[in-house]
């Protein structure tokens, strides 16, 4: 069975006894938030799930979070969600191959998807059916900064694709001085 992460926002998929303003059956609109859509489709990564142990199986989960890690602007912890194929299935919802946007050339190939055709009624279910079945999981700030340096080190990481800011706390580069005034530059 496939499994797919979606990186997600800490705290926006609390369980429903958090939320007692909210009507019987009804979810927060909070983790909507975690599902933007861009023309209809939605960023996934597919988890490699080899046979054995399923937490011992996510062969390339750490490879995706330091793809993720490396868009951003410092290094953080990254929270996750995994979607089955089955709740997918059971959705109607499809899946495609298709090439993401990270510094991380080779995971962007063999590893990105898009979940297609949602409606905004399709995410709602999909949202629903998610909400209280899933919870999200973490990979430590620490872990995020020694996957980042081992991605530079072994060359999945091209150091002229990550931003600067990030470089600066990796403590790859040293932080810049604006030309003007002389003052160091802080990230």
């Amino acid at each position: 069975m496939a499994t797919y992460l979606r990186k997600v926002e800490k705290g926006r998929w609390h369980p429903r006894e958090e939320y007692s303003d909210l009507e019987e059956g009804d979810i927060p609109a909070d983790p909507l938030g975690d599902l933007q859509t861009s023309r209809n489709r939605l960023s996934v990564w597919r988890i490699e799930n080899d046979e054995g142990d399923e937490e011992e199986n996510r062969s390339n989960l750490n490879r995706i979070a330091t793809a993720i890690a490396a868009t951003r602007s410092k290094p953080d912890d990254i929270h996750y969600i995994l979607i089955s194929s089955d709740t997918l299935k059971e959705l109607d919802i499809r899946v495609e191959t298709s090439t993401g946007s990270t510094p991380d050339g080779e995971a962007n190939r063999r590893w990105h998807c898009d979940l297609l055709g949602l409606s905004a009624r399709k995410l709602l279910k999909m949202a629903n059916a998610l909400f209280g079945q899933v919870y999200p999981e973490m990979i430590a700030k620490e872990k995020i900064e020694e996957y980042l340096r081992a991605g530079l080190e072994s060359k999945q990481l091209k150091q002229k694709s990550l931003q600067l800011g990030m470089l600066v706390k990796l403590g790859i580069v040293e932080p810049r001085t604006c030309p003007n005034c002389g003052m160091k530059i802080e990230f």
